[in-house]
């Protein structure tokens, strides 16, 4: 079921037949890009090209053919070697020889994945780049990686801390959260990783401050109206079609159209700037028949609908002149964001180079290097006299380059703009299109193919159908309708297959109660989705059907290992539908990726490499005593400790050495373990890990051990081998410290129902696709607070600090949009590569079917939103009484009896009498209750003071230890001032805090009615208190258990009454929002004075005061 290609036929030689456009593709000659739609078995293509190649007398060793991926790389080379063979078995003996020397090169050909090819270029030019060839290989996010990073960004700003460096001033200033660094250091991580996408993401960097100029200014304004106009001229575009639809006769409608039609043109005309002009002055004529009323509904919604998108057009854009402040201001923060990201990516390659190590990313940026050399250059492209490269869509800039540079007039491109779902890794389609574009113009040969292979008749004809209409010049930059229609390859009985949407319903909000049978509330068939149960339906449809195999020419009957469930992420919906299979008894594989590190068989395998590594360790010596290598029981190593009794902190390998004095089975048994294990440490020195790990499995029984009862245990050890391929043991162990996963290896393809992500189903196929709910939305929200573009580099927002607000930038509304766009590509593209999956049946899965409006797909944030889902086939489908009855464990035999069942319910049910009480803290912080401190960020957005929004961090905190200190009798400026000079002079306050600090708003804030008379009282300042609190007086909970509580308080005073309780605040927020967030921190101080002074409530008083807007607030 897991073919890699839609030509599966080529295993029926003799019923083989290429269509044209296959002819044309494989006996094309130069350079060439071929187009080709899903199912169009273009990897057999490229073999037979490659194939014929070879035939025409081009060597494999002067041939590289790119791919993306190891596993399609290695099929690529399995495919290759069976098309050589099927050509021996019909050629005359001299061609069969010289096929049979070709034949023993494709171990060695460069069949590889382009991370693969650029890493042997490194390594045989080495000295070119200024490399040691020796260099190891690591991913961005792995272990080691992570520590490297960790080590390069901790060190940089422990130096800029030291060097109090301007530029790193200016971004602690506008991105320190939560009162440290954490924050922006992610910030510049995630950053990082989108920059290296960029060929010369240096050039980029440096060019950063030339931006933020009037011309650079001018020229994002210029493209950021470009944009406006063609979503001006898209929306009159939609009225046309909808005044050429809409079926009125009254000619006030008509005239309405057209002056919001001639609005949307003139507006594309305008500045940016400029504000916008109502769609219309007309006004809606009155309907009074009821088919008017129904026009003027549609009418209605149609023109609310456009004049939603058409204001969002321009958005909340200022005026020219405050657009171009805001830009140039942001500058400051982009060129220093571009200088910490320039010095940590130096900081961050010299701890690679001195660990002696690249990422992916260092091998193609150095591999681009290389091919700057036009000595180097000329060698690699003499070398290479044919180039092919797989996936061809799914390239980056730098690979873009990389093919460019290394392609001579031989160069055999394929690929499919409509499968490019990777551009979150940096993935550009655009290069594809491009490419197509230029060659069809003449500078090569641009080709297609139409025809699939792998899917039926009713397959096709829906997703042409789906596509046809989603897919256009506006949404992708191509339109479907007008040269990717897929055509049936023939294979299956006509009009055979289809595709059907089934609208499930919203669960209902009210959870359900425990079924009596129960264990701890888990009982089969208790809290399923609405999803999950008609998705359960429809397999159970599906078993009880046959569908064509193309494989056999036969019809078959339908198991669940031709079935797979895709979504678009791993989510509870997911786990709702692998709930209800599960429970009803189908085996479900791929529902969660399973680490294979958790598996007995390998973390025993992981402990004797750790031995062999180190043999100073008594855990992995236990370990790999009790394994076959070592052949020993736990009574045995029970004697071996017993054997040095009286020596209780002995280590136990020093135990083992003292029992090699015996001459028993178990010290023989000792001597040839330690024999195996020098042995291995010998050869572990030249061997990968991989290799050990097969000396270890050949060597110790351990292989015949585990490849019994199928196999698995053994599946999941060459699994865990395959990731220390190309390391040392030591190195292996590195990278798996620090919370490395490696995804088992899945299940046999015959015996279980498949789960996967839409990403991960990408190459392969199966009979039955089911595509999780199209209605979940597939938009997040907005990326980074630094929106990235390869252009025009990160996108920082405007900081008003005078008001403390941030605001978005031309450039990043730009940033915004482009990114935008894209992604709806990738969602298109990701939809597409999931329909065409199906290889005979295909069901779509739907929450509901949402009223479709003509404008929805301009602003979809959901599949569902994309098409009217009413053109299309669609059923209500509710589970069947077999079905309900299967996630329940049985057949139902009659209707319950609901008085059984409250008694058997209240006797064995009955719910645990301190409940609430489990879960309870037994310590805890006043904040941590309150659930305070989320966001401590010095600026917020503009929109409506959205957000948590506590302001001057600093500051605040300046005014805040100028009251720990102050006396409160000093109220006017000249004495404040000295109390400043005397707090700075004795080290109490910092050189900075004193910078911060207004006597003139101190004296103001000291004047306020909560500070009189303080200086006459018993103050207790900064007071931190741990007492113990009833659970049910201060958390959400009816427990009444005693909780013991921290925290500290501002200020207490004691009162002739009792006791005053004052918090400082240091914040943006209004009186009513203050209230609304503190009330309960309050309330909870006021309960710990209480308790702790031994009085009553009543006589403890609480009041917060905000320092920043100067006032007071008694609660």
């Amino acid at each position: 079921m897991f073919g890699n290609s839609g030509y599966r036929q080529k295993k029926r030689r003799l019923e083989v037949k290429l269509t044209e456009e296959q002819i044309a593709a494989i006996e094309s000659g130069g350079r060439t890009i071929v187009s080709a739609s899903a199912g169009s078995g273009k990897t057999f293509v490229m073999i037979q090209k490659l194939v014929r190649a070879i035939e025409s007398g081009v060597d494999l060793d002067n041939v590289l053919a790119v791919t993306f991926t190891k596993k399609a790389a290695a099929q690529m080379k399995e495919k290759l070697r069976s098309a050589i063979i099927e050509k021996m078995a019909v050629s005359d003996d001299d061609k069969r020889a010289a096929l049979k020397v070709q034949l023993s090169k494709i171990g060695s050909a460069d069949i590889s994945t382009i991370h693969s090819f650029c890493a042997k270029l490194l390594r045989t030019y080495f000295y070119a780049v200024g490399i040691d060839g020796t260099f190891g290989i690591i991913s961005s996010d792995d272990a080691a990686a992570k520590e490297y990073k960790a080590r390069a960004i901790d060190g940089l700003f422990e130096r800029y801390y030291d060097e109090d460096d301007e530029n790193f001033r200016v971004l602690l200033k506008y991105y320190r959260k939560k009162r440290g660094d954490g924050y922006l250091k992610n910030l510049i991580l995630t950053s990082y990783e989108k920059l290296r996408i960029i060929a010369d993401y240096g050039k980029l960097l440096d060019g950063t401050a030339e931006l933020y100029t009037e011309k650079g200014f001018v020229k994002v304004v210029t493209e950021l109206e470009e944009n406006a106009r063609e979503k001006y001229l898209r929306l009159a575009a939609e009225v046309e079609k909808f005044a050429s639809d809409f079926k009125s006769p009254r000619p006030e409608y008509a005239a309405m159209l057209e002056d919001i039609r001639e609005t949307l043109l003139s507006a594309g005309d305008l500045s940016i700037f400029a504000p916008q002009q109502p769609l219309t002055a007309k006004r809606k004529p009155v309907d009074r028949t009821d088919i008017e009323k129904l026009n003027g509904e549609v009418f209605k919604k149609f023109k609310d609908d456009l004049t939603a998108l058409y204001k969002d057009v321009r958005g909340d854009i200022s005026d020219a002149e405050t657009e171009e402040e805001r830009f140039l201001k942001s500058g400051a923060v982009a060129v220093a964001f571009a200088a910490v990201l320039k010095q940590f990516d130096e900081e961050y390659t010299s701890i690679k180079r001195d660990e002696n190590v690249l990422d992916y990313n260092d091998l193609e940026h150095l591999t681009l290097a290389l091919l700057k050399d036009e000595k180097a250059k000329g060698e690699i492209n003499a070398k290479y006299s044919c180039v092919f490269v797989d996936e061809y869509q799914d390239v980056n800039p730098v690979q873009e380059e990389i093919i460019s540079r290394v392609g001579g007039e031989n160069v055999f491109l394929v690929g499919d703009v409509k499968q490019a779902i990777y551009g979150f890794r940096g993935s550009k389609s655009l290069f594809f299109a491009e490419k197509f574009d230029r060659f069809d113009g003449g500078d090569g040969n641009a080709l297609r193919l139409s025809s699939n292979f792998r899917s039926s008749d009713g397959v096709l004809d829906f997703v042409n159908k789906l596509f046809g209409g989603i897919m256009t010049e506006q949404s992708c930059g191509f339109d479907y309708s007008h040269g990717s229609i897929m055509r049936g390859g023939g294979g299956y009985p006509e009009g055979f297959g289809g595709a059907e949407i089934h609208i499930f319903g919203k669960d209902d909000e009210v959870k359900s109660e425990p079924e009596v049978y129960s264990v701890a509330g888990g009982a089969r068939g208790a809290g399923h989705s609405r999803e999950g149960l008609a998705v359960l339906e429809i397999v159970r449809r599906e078993l009880k059907c046959k569908h064509y195999d193309l494989k056999s020419g036969e019809w078959k009957d339908t198991s669940p290992g031709d079935i797979c469930i895709l979504t678009r992420k791993r989510n509870k919906s997911a786990d709702g539908i692998v709930k209800a299979l599960s429970d009803a008894g189908y085996p479900v594989s791929g529902a969660q990726e399973a680490d294979v590190l958790d598996r007995p068989e390998v973390k025993q395998m992981l402990d004797i490499l750790s031995y062999i590594d180190n043999t100073e360790q008594d855990i992995p010596l236990s370990t790999a005593l009790l394994s076959p290598l070592g052949g020993l029981s736990c009574n045995d190593l029970s004697k071996i400790r017993i054997f040095s009794k009286g020596a209780y902190r002995l280590p136990f390998r020093e135990c083992c050495k003292r029992y090699l004095a015996n001459d028993d089975v178990i010290a023989r048994r000792l001597r040839l373990f330690n024999a195996r294990v020098e042995r291995l440490r010998d050869i572990s020195e030249v061997l990968t890990a991989a290799e050990v790990i097969d000396k270890i499995l050949e060597g110790t029984g351990l292989e015949a051990a585990y490849a019994a009862g199928g196999g698995e245990k053994l599946k999941n050890l060459r699994r865990f081998a395959a990731e220390g391929d190309g390391l040392s043991v030591s190195a292996f162990l590195n990278k798996l410290k620090g919370g490395s996963k490696i995804a088992a290896p899945s299940q046999a393809s015959s015996d279980s129902i498949k789960i996967m992500t839409m990403h991960a189903s990408k190459g392969l196929e199966f009979p039955v696709v089911i595509i999780a709910d199209i209605c979940a939305t597939y938009k997040g929200r907005e990326q980074s607070e630094l929106p990235f573009d390869d252009v025009y580099g990160f996108a920082p927002r405007y900081f008003d600090e005078q008001n403390r607000l941030t605001y978005k930038t031309v450039l990043g509304r730009l940033v915004s949009d482009k990114n935008g766009r894209e992604e709806l590509k990738n969602e298109l593209n990701l939809f597409y590569v999931a329909c065409t999956r199906a290889m005979c049946r295909l069901h779509i899965m739907a929450q509901e079917a949402p009223a479709y409006g003509r404008l929805d797909s301009l602003d979809a944030s959901s599949y569902a939103k994309l098409f009217d889902i009413s053109e299309f086939p669609h059923d209500a489908v509710e589970p069947s009484k077999e079905t309900a009855a299967a996630v329940r464990g049985g057949v139902m035999l009659g209707e319950p009896d609901e008085g059984l069942r409250a008694a058997l319910a209240e006797k064995f049910m009955r719910g645990y009498s301190w409940a609430d009480s489990v879960n309870l803290p037994v310590k805890s912080s006043a904040s941590a209750i309150l659930r305070l401190g989320e966001e401590d960020s010095l600026f917020r957005p503009h929109v409506l003071f959205g957000g948590e929004g506590e302001t001057g961090t600093e500051r605040g905190t300046a005014y805040h230890r100028f009251l720990e200190l102050c006396d409160f009798g000093v109220k006017d400026e000249e004495g404040i001032c000295k109390e400043l000079s005397s707090f700075t002079e004795s080290g109490k306050l910092s050189e900075e805090q004193r910078g911060l600090l207004n006597a003139g708003e101190l004296s103001e804030i000291l004047s306020m009615p909560v500070f009189v008379g303080l200086d006459k009282l018993r103050l207790f300042r900064e007071r931190e208190f741990l007492c113990r609190l009833p659970a049910n007086e201060i958390m959400d909970t009816s427990a009444t258990d005693g909780v013991l509580v921290q925290g500290a308080i501002d200020l207490l005073a004691e009162t002739a009454e009792g006791y005053s309780v004052i918090d400082y605040k240091y914040s943006v927020k209004s009186d009513a929002e203050l209230i609304s967030t503190y009330s309960r921190q309050l309330a909870l101080y006021k309960k710990a004075v209480a308790l702790i002074m031994r009085v009553d409530e009543n006589k403890v008083k609480t009041t917060i005061v905000n320092i920043f807007s100067k006032r007071q607030i008694n609660l």
